[in-house]
């Protein structure tokens, strides 16, 4: 009773949530060396997963969200899924490298969560995505410091095939790099 009380005390993994099992039915000896192992095991893994990098993506339609985080774990990353605001507010942790944001969501303008995202760390790269964008999207985007602001005209393949072009390579879209005159006119669209 002792062994199997002792167990209870293990807090489970902050990554992947699994707690050692109680190994029932062995000697006492076995009992530690086997939960040992367990936790090392169980250790183990949860380094490997904690190692990848992180992605949030905010977005409230499911069929979206699968593709994009079936496309992402295939590539090697780790998925989180907000679908609106407050939940991409307490989704932020200090190990994410990227939030894929819809400017479009139900309860508030994606333009806002990326300035909410932005304020609470400058660390993660953030992309955008909606249908169709005009000059007053490339003017929030700038706003914000979107490092990609993508339009996929509402194919999901294309959503899909434009992240992972992002993930390829050096970013197709930067505001940064926008000649001076484009980034004037984009403001003077926007105000």
């Amino acid at each position: 009773m002792i062994m199997q009380n002792r167990f209870q005390h293990v807090d489970p993994c902050p990554e992947c949530g699994r707690t050692p099992s109680r190994g029932r039915g062995k000697p006492r000896g076995s009992i530690r060396r086997a939960a040992r192992k367990r936790l090392a095991r169980q250790q183990v893994a949860c380094d490997l997963v904690s190692k990848r990098p992180a992605v949030l993506i905010v977005e409230y339609r499911d069929e979206v969200y699968a593709r994009l985080a079936a496309d992402l774990a295939m590539a090697g990353l780790r998925v989180t899924r907000a679908v609106d605001a407050a939940t991409a507010a307490a989704r932020m942790t200090p190990g994410l490298e990227i939030v894929i944001i819809n400017t479009e969501l139900p309860d508030q303008k994606g333009w806002a969560v990326a300035a909410s995202v932005r304020a609470m760390s400058p660390m993660p790269r953030i992309w955008l995505y909606k249908a169709w964008n005009s000059p007053i999207d490339v003017a929030h985007a700038y706003c914000v410091r979107s490092e990609e602001l993508l339009e996929y005209r509402g194919e999901l393949h294309a959503l899909s095939d434009a992240v992972l072009g992002c993930l390829a390579g050096p970013t197709a879209f930067a505001l940064s790099t926008l000649e001076p005159s484009k980034q004037t006119h984009a403001l003077r669209a926007a105000g």
